[in-house]
């Protein structure tokens, strides 16, 4: 998985925008594009603003005219495990690269590739601005992750077991959900895989 600072709710890709499937759930509208990824480019865009997707450039404008200057921070995660039919209610892998004292060894927010409210991570391994790659590893009660080959977060989750992942152990498959953390959320992911273990990798 790779992700920049960026993030509308739609696909972007090179090529002509195929047709989508909507389907509804819970009372929202689905549009579910179905695409060959070893053809096309394909990224996920979210804005946290319906009709008014936020740009750099535009943030910058809006700061600089404000008397101040532009200092990329993201905050985002993926939440997976997740109750099924429920809004994030899962484990979360923790996307964000602040951090404070001008140190990568003290996350400001449990940092990208920590396990939110679980264990932070080691180190920001990652920058805003830039593409990263993200490696979650979740097997049993243990969840791992790197980013840009970097081991940042190794848990093990010894608490009793529960249906909701934010109160216990949930080893159950789930939903896997991107957050979008607030209206001025803007990030890009692209290049999502997922994979049983050792089992070939699906996009």
């Amino acid at each position: 998985m790779t992700f920049l600072r960026y993030f509308i709710f739609s696909l972007v890709f090179a090529g002509t925008l195929a047709s989508a499937e909507v389907v509804e759930h819970r009372g929202a509208k689905f549009h579910v594009y179905r695409l060959d990824p070893a053809k096309e480019k394909l990224e996920l865009h979210l804005s946290g603003k319906k009709g008014e997707p936020n740009t750099f450039v535009k943030l910058a404008e809006k700061v600089k005219s404000q008397g101040r200057v532009l200092k990329f921070a993201m905050n985002s995660g993926i939440f997976f495990r997740c109750i099924p039919g429920d809004v994030m209610m899962g484990y979360e892998c923790q996307v964000n690269n602040g951090f404070q004292d001008g140190s990568r060894l003290t996350p400001s927010d449990w940092g990208t590739g920590g396990i939110f409210k679980r264990q932070a991570a080691r180190v920001i391994a990652g920058d805003d601005g830039e593409w990263s790659t993200v490696l979650l590893h979740a097997a049993g009660n243990k969840i791992s992750a790197w980013v840009n080959g970097v081991q940042v977060s190794d848990f093990e989750d010894t608490r009793d077991t529960n249906e909701n992942p934010r109160r216990g152990l949930r080893t159950q498959a789930g939903t896997i959900m991107i957050q979008g953390h607030d209206p001025d959320t803007d990030l890009l992911f692209r290049n999502l895989q997922i994979s049983r273990l050792g089992a070939s990798t699906h996009s």
